[in-house]
């Protein structure tokens, strides 16, 4: 699933899961980041209501170029990207 494609600073969409993976029990997910940083931070949060709230995942967050797996419980996952300069382009998969 698509999290942030080719983004700069900003907030990804949120990808609600609606496939059985849901709160009531963990799945596992392997999350691609890459792109331009160019002084980036990026995270992934996670929502337990469907989107009212987001909370950032410990151990989700990257400056460069990466493969994180994720072990979650909840109901849809985004990406947030914040402090990076002019040429930062960064996309964020979530398989």
């Amino acid at each position: 699933m698509l999290l942030l494609s080719n983004s700069g600073n900003g907030t990804g969409t949120a990808v609600l899961i609606r496939d059985g993976r849901n709160k009531r029990s963990s799945s596992l997910y392997t999350v691609y980041l890459s792109g331009t940083f160019d002084g980036a931070t990026a995270k992934l949060q996670s929502t337990p209501d469907d989107g009212t709230t987001w909370h950032d995942i410990p151990d989700a967050t990257a400056t460069a170029a990466t493969v994180i797996n994720v072990e979650i419980r909840t109901t849809g996952l985004r990406a947030v990207v914040s402090g990076g300069g002019g040429s930062t382009s960064i996309t964020v998969r979530a398989v």
